[in-house]
């Protein structure tokens, strides 16, 4: 296997695991930036795996659209595709600081599109939180 490939794996993969973080990183700078950034800083596990938490709204309640299980392979299948397209798009670039950058890119992104897919064909998703 070429090294590059693992490169771009490794990178992707620890960036992605490291924004679990970000909901600390939230509390720390909440009083500096704006509500939504901080919101989205917080929301972000939940946003980055939107299928467990996406729902029909009815008159008094919601109903979730996935059990958890098929909500839970979603979200693998989901983000092992965008991991193998990022690995197979970026190995030619040989700047780690850049690719570091493009793969948080790609992490901040993708919940976006989604939320915006998700809501786009009537669903919601609905996060837990304070």
């Amino acid at each position: 296997m070429n090294k590059k490939y693992i490169t771009a794996g490794v990178v992707f993969l620890a960036c992605f695991a490291s924004a679990f973080l970000w909901p600390l990183l939230a509390f720390a700078v909440h009083s500096i930036t704006p509500r939504e950034v901080s919101n989205y800083l917080f929301f972000w596990p939940q946003l980055s795996l939107p299928y467990d938490n996406v729902v029909i709204r009815e008159a008094y309640s919601s109903k979730l659209v996935f059990s958890s299980i098929i909500g839970q392979t979603f979200n693998v299948i989901q983000w092992l595709i965008i991991a193998v397209m990022f690995v197979l798009t970026t190995t030619r670039i040989n700047n780690k600081v850049y690719l570091v950058g493009l793969a948080f890119a790609v992490i901040v992104i993708i919940p976006i599109v989604s939320s915006v897919i998700v809501s786009s064909i009537g669903y919601t998703i609905e996060l837990d939180g304070p």
